[in-house]
């Protein structure tokens, strides 16, 4: 008999969420997108989010209306600024989780979770290993995660994110 590993504990043997489990939490994002936006247009999804936190899913748990022309999203990390650290700072890699997702088609499939969409993702890496940040190296206050609307489109829509998140302890 042999005893065998889950892949999460075979990359992070340490990692407390493949061990003995972690703080989930889930940040409900519904960002109502307007023809009025524009290419390049970015809307924070989640703010001032610690380093040492591992993005677990970006579901869309009732599908999403189409928007028309919206065919280049993406979803990243972004610094924080402003003294309260509120704001939209400089990107650190904007399409780190999703990279071109198409929002043209509406769906009605319940529960698509989009994190990795276009890009080789290792889903165990926290958000410090993905930016290759530190302790020391990582922007005070957190960094933001945020979706940039590459073609913003030309359709008023609703997409409802439930971004969930593993956090440290």
């Amino acid at each position: 008999m042999a005893t065998r590993q889950t892949a999460g504990y075979t990359s992070a043997p340490s990692r407390p969420s493949y061990n003995q489990g972690e703080k989930r939490q889930v940040v409900n994002a519904v960002v109502s997108v307007l023809s009025t936006w524009n290419d390049g247009d970015v809307v924070i999804l989640a703010r001032n989010l610690p380093i040492d936190t591992i993005v677990k899913r970006i579901s869309l748990p009732a599908g999403w209306t189409a928007i028309t022309a919206a065919t280049d999203y993406d979803i990243g990390f972004y610094k924080s600024a402003d003294a309260d650290g509120q704001g939209l700072g400089d990107a650190l890699d904007a399409d780190a989780l999703v990279d071109g997702y198409d929002f043209d088609a509406a769906s009605s499939s319940y529960g698509v979770d989009i994190l990795g969409t276009n890009i080789t993702l290792d889903k165990s890496e926290t958000i410090g290993d993905l930016l290759s940040l530190t302790s020391e190296t990582a922007p005070a206050g957190g960094v933001h995660l945020c979706m940039t609307l590459n073609t913003a489109g030309t359709a008023d829509g609703t997409l409802d994110f439930d971004i969930e998140l593993d956090m440290a302890h």
